[in-house]
């Protein structure tokens, strides 16, 4: 999932532990969450083992619904990543646009904020933390119509996308 302050990441947290204290699930699911390389506080703070975020650069991305420099329960965000033996991915903002496309060809306008569990799940593949066998769920929560600057971005590239199809190029004009 995404995240941006860990609203969502909390939320499943709880969920998940209330099913499991019902007898819902036999056992609590990992956490795996994504975060824009340009505004990532929560990975680098995973990543070297701190309880807390430190103050990060936050550099302008697509992913704008989780540029959040200073998550204000980012303790409690990574103390429950931690605890589902769950991991965390910083996704590099050239992945962002292709990811929203991606989603849209098949039917699932999002945002980039959204879309970037595409190419994190696959850093996770890579990385060893997904296998074949897993079930894996992803929340997509916003609309591509909350992103003008994704939106603008699958049109051209639908439009280039027909026009290779078609045998054409697709030229701007000056």
């Amino acid at each position: 999932m995404s995240a941006g302050a860990g609203s969502l990441v909390l939320g499943c947290a709880t969920d998940f532990a209330e099913l499991h204290r019902a007898g819902e699930i036999t056992r609590l699911p990992r956490l795996l969450v994504a975060q824009p390389e340009h505004c990532s506080p929560l990975v680098q703070a995973f990543a070297s083992g701190a309880d807390a975020v430190e103050f990060a650069e936050r550099r302008p991305t697509v992913a704008e619904g989780t540029s959040i420099a200073r998550p204000v329960r980012d303790r409690e965000v990574l103390r429950a990543v931690r605890d589902s033996a769950g991991a965390m991915s910083a996704v590099p903002e050239e992945k962002l646009r292709p990811a929203t496309l991606e989603l849209a060809k098949t039917g699932l306008y999002t945002e980039p904020t959204s879309a970037q569990v595409v190419p994190a799940v696959e850093q996770f593949a890579r990385d060893g933390q997904l296998s074949p066998d897993d079930t894996i769920v992803t929340i997509l929560a916003g609309s591509g119509y909350k992103a003008s600057t994704a939106s603008n971005y699958w049109k051209v590239e639908a439009a280039a996308s027909l026009a290779r199809s078609a045998g054409l190029e697709l030229r701007s004009g000056n």
